[in-house]
């Protein structure tokens, strides 16, 4: 069983990374369709501004907190509640003004927006 353990620890090592390399990738071809139906460059740097400090964000949390309570096994609910409050707090600290009027305007909730795509991005990722 130990042996088991140790093999799935290891292959989960290798396949997390390429995992999360398509994770971005996918992230960035809907943020690209996104921006073509929106045609405005305003609205694609907005865009752009927080599909990246998202992405950051949940890749900052998964490698500075959720990684090392995976590789201990004490991965929790509470802690994948906490990892998603760091995700959330992380990325609406460094959302400029701009940005978050711009959620606001075009998608009306930010807290909703936030939410959504931070757990869209954790998924991706994963």
């Amino acid at each position: 069983m130990e042996l088991i353990l140790q093999l799935l620890q290891a292959v989960l090592i290798a396949v997390v990374p390429v995992v999360a390399v398509f994770g971005v990738k996918l992230l960035l071809t809907k943020v690209a369709e996104i921006k073509t139906k929106t045609g405005s460059e305003l609205a694609n740097k907005y865009i752009d501004e927080i599909a990246d400090i998202i992405s950051k964000s949940v890749m900052f949390v998964s490698q500075t907190y959720v990684d090392g309570l995976k590789a201990s096994n004490s991965f929790s609910l509470e802690n994948q509640k906490e990892a998603f409050n760091q995700a959330y707090e992380r990325t609406c600290s460094m959302l400029s003004v701009e940005a978050i009027n711009f959620i606001e305007e075009v998608y009306g909730d930010l807290v909703t927006y936030l939410e959504t795509h931070i757990e869209a991005e954790v998924k991706a990722q994963k």
